[in-house]
């Protein structure tokens, strides 16, 4: 090795360096192929130091592992939102209202009998409108007729439907239709303003005071209308209008509908 120049003999003490060798091996390996000899078997200082180059070189980092495919998303066929209806609840009510309307009208919410009673729960049409109804009540779905039945029942309690209290022993909170909606009540509560115009079911004696024992002003007639104008327990301030005469005074619920 020493007929070398000293930077050749440099480089070679480099590789067997980097090798773990000795000089005199790394030589002794480099003369034995051809790839680090030019034609005459002379060492190519240029190859040996590509060598020594290719191992002083610093590892290059590991490339990062790609990200993983998103997994394909099912393409949305509707289905979801048809079986989102059964994330809500669907109305519900206290059956009580079926016996009513069972007694009241045979269980039909879409009768019209003719005798100005509409509905499964017999409403009047002044009555239905005072409850915020629109059109007729038996044109109304069940779940619209009992919302509002509540808001009578509200005003005037199981009187509102004098005959089918006594048969069925009517007694209670008879409550609502929960997860409903009222047409253009715009919440799911199903209460609305308490209603103001009444017609009388029976001919009533408008008294001075919220008392029967008080003094009698007039006999109100059936299917009178009345507008309500205070309450106090189950007595109903109203105002009564008849042949351009008004008179105020208070009637029972118990005989309201």
């Amino acid at each position: 090795m020493s007929q070398y120049t000293d930077n050749t003999q440099g480089v070679v003490k480099e590789l067997a360096s980097l090798l773990d060798q000795s000089p005199e091996q790394t030589f002794d390996d480099l003369v034995s192929q051809d790839k680090y000899t030019d034609s005459n078997g002379v060492l190519d200082h240029a190859a040996i130091q590509a060598r020594a180059d290719e191992l002083s070189a610093p590892e290059p980092e590991p490339e990062p592992e790609p990200e993983p495919e998103p997994e394909p998303q099912p393409e949305d066929d509707g289905s979801a939102a048809q079986s989102g209806d059964s994330a809500t609840p669907p109305p519900s009510y206290n059956p009580v209202w079926d016996r009513l309307a069972m007694c009241e009208s045979s269980g039909d919410w879409s009768i019209d009998t003719g005798n100005t009673f509409y509905g499964g729960i017999q409403f009047t049409k002044q009555s239905w409108e005072a409850v915020g109804g629109t059109g007729y009540p038996h044109h109304a779905s069940k779940y619209e007729q009992i919302a509002r039945g509540y808001e009578l029942w509200k005003i005037q309690g199981w009187g509102a439907w004098p005959g089918c209290q006594e048969k069925l022993g009517l007694s209670g909170d008879p409550g609502g239709v929960e997860n409903y909606t009222l047409p253009g009540s715009g919440s799911g509560s199903g209460t609305m303003e308490a209603a103001t115009t009444w017609q009388l079911s029976l001919s009533v004696p408008l008294r001075a005071e919220a008392a029967s024992s008080s003094e009698k002003l007039a006999q109100l007639p059936r299917g009178a209308a009345v507008r309500q104008l205070d309450t106090q327990g189950s007595w109903v301030q109203v105002r009564y209008a008849d042949d351009g005469e008004t008179v105020v005074g208070w009637v029972n619920t118990d005989v309201m509908s």
